[in-house]
């Protein structure tokens, strides 16, 4: 999972209103077939016409036109990553926070909390188990939110006992990881969509919410 948007306190003009956490819930084999085809991806639009590709795909940065980004067709490269998530199978998690609504403190933990939960239902509507990874942080974050996810696995959260999650919160670069790659795209689309109204990447990727119970709107 990959969040997006500034956790901090909301000030107009200057950070986003909105905070998201967005997630991949997939099989192992599908986590290899989307590396390839990500590759594929990486390969078309970067090593394939001579151009060094980033160490990650970043969304903010495409749309912002940053290098290398600037030297090829940003909008076709969108539409490849996003028909990535459309043709593979695997549901999308996520939860989106109204920070000037939310009154509990600090986002990041009370969106931790509600991935948790909505995850541990995921499995229980399968029958099946899973693991929590997440696009590395701050160490210091790192290690609270990894304190906190221990506590939710112990004593369960506000509203739900953690029983299907196994082990404790794992952080991964997302360099490394073709599926935080993608979830960073996702999750940048509900922001988008609730910050600004931009409706269009999230329309091409809302179908995918459908097996999770759509995106959960807090608080």
């Amino acid at each position: 999972m990959d969040a997006s948007g500034d956790p901090g306190e909301h000030q107009p003009g200057k950070n986003s209103r909105y905070y998201v956490l967005c997630g991949l819930a997939c099989q192992p084999v599908v986590v290899q077939q989307l590396a390839a085809q990500f590759d594929t991806v990486i390969a078309t639009h970067f090593t394939n016409v001579g151009i060094e590709p980033p160490k990650k795909l970043h969304y903010w940065e495409l749309i912002s036109n940053k290098k290398p980004y600037d030297k090829i067709d940003k909008n076709k490269l969108a539409n490849d990553v996003f028909d990535l998530v459309q043709k593979n199978r695997f549901d999308l998690l996520g939860v989106c926070f109204d920070k000037v609504k939310c009154k509990r403190r600090p986002v990041v933990d009370h969106a931790l909390e509600a991935m948790t939960m909505r995850f541990q239902t995921y499995l229980e509507k399968h029958n099946d188990l899973g693991m929590m990874i997440a696009d590395r942080e701050d160490e210091n974050v790192q290690k609270s939110l990894q304190a906190l996810f221990k506590r939710f696995k112990t004593s369960g959260t506000r509203f739900k006992k953690i029983k299907s999650i196994l082990d404790g919160l794992y952080f991964a670069p997302s360099s490394n990881s073709p599926c935080l790659q993608v979830a960073d795209f996702c999750a940048y689309a509900i922001r988008c969509s609730h910050e600004r109204g931009a409706n269009e990447r999230l329309k091409q990727i809302e179908e995918k919410f459908n097996g999770s119970g759509g995106i959960r709107e807090l608080p």
